[in-house]
C-alpha cells in the first residue's frame, strides 16, 4: 500500500500551543497506523513582529518568507524552492536542445 501524503501548514501564535497540536497530530496518526515524516515535519519561527529572527519553510514546492514591501511593510514572500528549480534546470539541461527552449515560447529565445 502507498503512503498517505497530506501537506498541510498550521499557524498557532503560542509555541506551546503548536507543540502540543504536534504531540496530538502524532498520536492521532498513530491511531490510523501513520506516522509524521520528521525530517519534514517541524516548528519554525515565523512572525511579522522579528523579521531577523525568522525562520523560512519549504511547503509544495515554494520557499516561504518574511520581508520588507516598497513602501517598507512587512510582507510574505513566495518564491520557488531553489532544490526544486535547480532539479528542473539540470534535468531540462539533459533534453536535447530544441525540446529545453520548446516549452519558453517567444521569451526564452
Amino acid at each position: 500500500m502507498s503512503p498517505l501524503i497530506l501537506p498541510f501548514a498550521l499557524a498557532a501564535l503560542p509555541r506551546d500551543e503548536a507543540e502540543a497540536f504536534m504531540s496530538i497530530l502524532s498520536q492521532r496518526l498513530g491511531k490510523f497506523g501513520l506516522e509524521l515524516a520528521e525530517e519534514k515535519s517541524g516548528l519554525v519561527r515565523f512572525s511579522r513582529f522579528a523579521l531577523k529572527a525568522n525562520g523560512s519553510f519549504s511547503f509544495l514546492g515554494f520557499l516561504y518568507h518574511w520581508t520588507l514591501s516598497r513602501n517598507g511593510k512587512p510582507k510574505v514572500q513566495r518564491m520557488t524552492d531553489p532544490k526544486k528549480l535547480h532539479a528542473s534546470v539540470a534535468k531540462g539541461a539533459q533534453l536535447p536542445r530544441p525540446f529545453f527552449f520548446l516549452g519558453l515560447g517567444r521569451w526564452g529565445r
